[in-house]
């Protein structure tokens, strides 16, 4: 589910089917500035979820830059999947945004070691929270 920090009201949830891994958020428009919360949980009928970071929406000029910065980082790549996924978590991860880089981990149809060894690792992390 997503959360609006400030209020703790719930603004999206979701229920995923047993075998589905991802979804994509599909409730209102998130407004920039004000932040938000993604409440995952390990079990349907947990109490208790797995809190991620809060998050904010940048703003429409921030947004340019970034997508501009990440296109100028993945155009140094050879243009392979693997190397492409891997600029785009690096650009991420190297200016804090760390919501994004866990999408394009997780996002990536790569199947490299590297890619592998990222995503064990995140979901490790998030295991210990």
């Amino acid at each position: 589910e997503v959360i609006d920090v400030a209020t703790q009201a719930p603004l999206w949830q979701y229920i995923p089917e047993e075998a589905e891994t991802m979804t994509a958020y599909s409730g209102e428009p998130l407004q920039s500035g004000v932040r938000y919360r993604w409440q995952v949980y390990g079990m349907a009928d947990s109490d208790a979820p797995l809190i991620f970071q809060p998050f904010e929406i940048l703003s429409r000029p921030n947004r340019w830059l970034v997508a501009n910065g990440l296109a100028a980082a993945v155009s140094q790549t050879d243009g392979s999947a693997d190397n492409r996924a891997i600029a785009q978590i690096n650009y991420f991860t190297n200016r804090s945004l760390y919501t994004d880089a866990i999408q394009a981990l997780f996002s990536s149809s790569s199947a490299s070691p590297e890619i592998l060894e990222g995503q064990f690792d995140v979901i490790e992390s998030l295991c210990q929270l």
